[in-house]
């Protein structure tokens, strides 16, 4: 994880051989994935970690839009201290939302997380008590 923030904090362009643009496809035949040489571990690495990091922020923005959330935050042990992380999903959020719904991160996870768990077992509770039969 360190050497993948490291080499992306280095080149923060994404990797030639995987992207969409003209000037990428040029450059594709010196890239790795070109078959020329077999790609690096980091490479796999990051590619894994943007992956992951784009797939989380569209099924954040996915439900954000279809429970017509306007704010969304990020938490977590995935998301904490990972600059790398933080800015994919600022990124891949701008392009879901068309610009219209930042990222947020929480740095106090455990709070959030705590609140979220209350919040959830008091309607587990309220619901739990509208289906139990009342004594008369």
């Amino acid at each position: 994880m360190d050497s993948a923030h490291r080499r992306m904090t280095r080149r923060d362009t994404p990797d030639p051989s995987v992207g969409d643009g003209d000037a990428r496809m040029r450059r594709a035949s010196t890239a790795p994935a070109a078959g020329t040489e077999a790609p690096q571990p980091i490479d796999i690495v990051r590619s894994l970690l943007l992956m992951i990091a784009n797939n989380v922020t569209q099924l954040a923005f996915l439900t954000s839009k279809s429970e017509g959330i306007k704010t969304v935050f990020f938490t977590g042990g995935f998301v904490r201290n990972n600059s790398v992380v933080q800015r994919q999903i600022s990124r891949s959020m701008q392009y879901w939302s068309g610009g219209h719904l930042p990222a947020y991160f929480m740095e106090p996870d455990g709070y959030v997380g705590t609140i979220g768990s209350l919040q959830h077992s008091s309607q587990l509770r309220s619901a739990a008590a509208l289906a139990s039969p009342t004594k008369q």
